[in-house]
């Protein structure tokens, strides 16, 4: 591993205002090229940061490979995230009124209004790759390195759900805590296996499911 924590939350920086400025920019596009464009946006700026090091290939874990196996873990985190957001919804629910509870399955007004295809490229192929590679792959193992990796699967969860923050307004309260949850158990996934493909994996089902369940998708 040849960045630290230091240099993982720099390119952390760098890649929030990357973001922000292609939104700015792209905000004369169509949301159906926006989206996908935002997502590979954080993938490409982790793939730049490490190839600095001469080591892109180390994004993917110390033991990267795909199988049967990865499939396998890849569902069961599925599942401890489903139920866990189900209980957040409750307790946001219940502490904030039915009106804390987000719509569009908490996505901006503009990005939820893209067409569906956007929806599924950007969410289920783009999103799960390019953030892994840079939450994971990038921030987790910098952090890690430099702090453990209890603080390593924290941290880059703390920082993944605070990139989902959609704008000042109490119905953010629950994707960005959502969000922080997800990042714990993909961190905890990557941490046992040194794989990247169970994240990936498992953040395309959270996020296609999320898609269905929040209505976005037509059934």
């Amino acid at each position: 591993m040849p960045w630290r924590g230091r240099d993982a939350l720099g390119a952390g920086l760098i890649v929030v205002l990357l973001t922000f400025l292609v939104g700015m920019v792209g905000r004369a596009a169509s949301p159906g090229i926006l989206f996908p464009l935002l997502t590979a946006t954080v993938g490409l700026a982790a793939i730049v940061w490490a190839s600095f090091y001469r080591r892109p290939g180390v994004l993917l874990g110390s033991r990267f490979r795909i199988g049967l196996r990865a499939v396998g873990v890849a569902v069961l985190g599925w599942l401890v995230v489903f139920g866990a957001q189900i209980v957040l919804g409750i307790l946001v629910a219940a502490l904030f009124g039915p009106g804390a509870l987000p719509e569009r399955g908490g996505l901006p007004r503009d990005i939820a209004e893209a067409p569906p295809w956007s929806l599924v490229l950007g969410a289920v192929v783009v999103a799960p790759v390019a953030e892994e590679l840079f939450f994971r792959g990038l921030l987790l193992q910098g952090l890690a390195r430099s702090y453990g990796p209890r603080i390593g699967v924290a941290g880059s969860a703390l920082v993944f759900g605070l990139f989902h923050f959609s704008g000042p307004s109490i119905q953010t309260v629950l994707p960005m805590l959502s969000a922080t949850v997800v990042g714990l158990v993909l961190g905890w996934l990557f941490a046992r296996t040194g794989n990247l493909t169970a994240p990936v994996l498992t953040h395309a089902l959270v996020n296609g499911v999320a898609l269905v369940v929040g209505g976005l998708l037509p059934t």
